[in-house]
């Protein structure tokens, strides 16, 4: 399998593949459900009193990967295609 080098990061076909899905608006659709449950989980805090340090923690990792799936989304620009 081949692949390319582009500003360090490895691209072969299955990962090019994998981020034209992704920035075809399946990454929007991940961290669109993403934050549903974030918010879900914030909602409903008081079921979990007794583990509110986990809680916490697991909503910390989940906003972790909506943020890195939305900085895979290209911006969108004047004139260009997003």
């Amino acid at each position: 399998m081949s692949y390319n080098v582009v500003n360090g990061v490895v691209l072969n076909d299955a990962i090019s593949k994998e981020l034209a899905s992704l920035q075809g608006g399946y990454a929007r659709l991940i961290s669109d459900e993403l934050a549903d449950l974030i918010g879900f989980l914030l909602e409903y805090n008081e079921y979990f009193d007794d583990k509110i340090k986990e809680l916490l923690d697991f909503l910390v990792i989940l906003h972790a990967a909506r943020t890195a799936l939305l900085n895979l989304i290209p911006e969108e620009q004047e004139g260009g295609v997003r």
